[in-house]
């Protein structure tokens, strides 16, 4: 990697560092140093990673709010899949433990995600918590990959390089907290 490219990568290790709590910068952590790991156990572990439904609808709806104004509010339930689905042409409630967009609308209500509201059985976004922990570590995620991206990291090794940035976030963490 480029001196300005691994510049970035720490930058944003320590933008995640920092947000998560943490105050070392990554640089001054060891590198880890990791065995090959053979076909099949690679394989597994893609397995393991795979993201699940409720994962993936619940990664996509956070996103989805990062990309809408208050301006856009109130955002009706179909509005909102279809905004959705221009993040990720996959994405399906009704596959979902929630089946209805108002229900899983609900459930994220009681994580204080956004308000929602029902009228006459239509139910549409109100209010977002801009500051919410989670809109705020998945915005900071997008930046991170969007670094990564710009560095010219190819395609294939761009997943290792973020899992190995997670993995070092969340070692320092325990590190920090143990």
């Amino acid at each position: 990697l480029s001196p300005v490219c691994l510049g970035s990568l720490r930058r944003a290790a320590s933008i995640n560092a920092e947000y998560m709590g943490e105050t070392k910068l990554a640089e001054e952590e060891p590198m880890p140093q990791e065995e090959p790991l053979s076909e099949s156990e690679e394989s597994e572990e893609e397995e393991e990673k795979e993201e699940s439904r409720v994962d993936k609808l619940k990664r996509v709806f956070e996103m989805t709010l990062l990309r809408i104004t208050k301006s856009d509010l109130p955002l009706s339930g179909s509005d909102l899949l279809d905004r959705m689905r221009e993040i990720d042409e996959d994405v399906d409630v009704k596959s979902s433990p929630w089946r209805k967009v108002s229900k899983f609308l609900k459930e994220m209500q009681k994580d204080k995600l956004v308000q929602a509201r029902d009228k006459k059985g239509r139910v549409s976004i109100i209010e977002v918590t801009w500051n919410h922990k989670q809109l705020i570590s998945r915005k900071l995620v997008g930046i991170r990959n969007n670094r990564l991206k710009n560095c010219g990291i190819m395609e294939r090794d761009l997943k290792k390089s973020i899992s190995f940035l997670d993995g070092r976030s969340s070692e320092t963490a325990k590190a920090h907290r143990g």
